[in-house]
């Protein structure tokens, strides 16, 4: 976090490139500081950066939040934090681990297990929280999803471990 003046703060964090769709100019984020029982202090997302960096093949945005009489004490200049960034709400999703999830041209897709054979399926992200991934295309409650060795997976190829149902 960095003073960038006396009314504001500022951050600026990145995310994965295949997680940065619902990034945008005016999204709602909550900053938290490391304890968990530190206030998180509300914000928005100020800029997102017009291309992926390739190199860390992520998208930096900017997150500012305004210094009002209730600003939580553990929040200064150099503080490290977390940003949560807040989109649509749902009261339940389908989940997968991120480890799950591979990259390629700007879509993300799991290896579906399908009678012991690993079937590419093209995934729609949604909320990503800690190690979990939303999904809301792509995969329905009771699939079966590779979760670990997808380097040795490709379209077609026999499986002899189901990998992790979807809840």
């Amino acid at each position: 976090m960095v003073l960038v003046d006396p009314s504001t703060y500022g951050l600026r964090a990145s995310v994965p490139e295949g997680q940065a769709r619902g990034l945008s100019v005016g999204l709602p984020a909550r900053i938290h500081g490391l304890h968990p029982a530190d206030p998180p202090l509300t914000g928005t997302v100020s800029w997102v950066a017009p291309s992926v960096d390739r190199s860390a093949r992520t998208v930096a945005f900017r997150v500012t939040a305004q210094r009002t009489d209730h600003t939580p004490t553990w929040v200064r200049d150099g503080s490290t934090v977390s940003v949560a960034l807040l989109t649509n709400h749902r009261d339940s999703a389908l989940v997968l681990p991120d480890r799950a999830l591979l990259y390629h041209q700007g879509d993300a897709f799991v290896y579906r297990i399908e009678d012991g054979t690993a079937r590419r399926a093209v995934v729609e992200q949604g909320l990503v929280v800690g190690e979990q991934v939303e999904i809301r295309q792509g995969v329905s409650a009771g699939d079966h999803v590779a979760v670990d060795q997808l380097h040795l997976l490709a379209d077609g190829v026999s499986v002899v471990d189901a990998g992790e149902e979807a809840p």
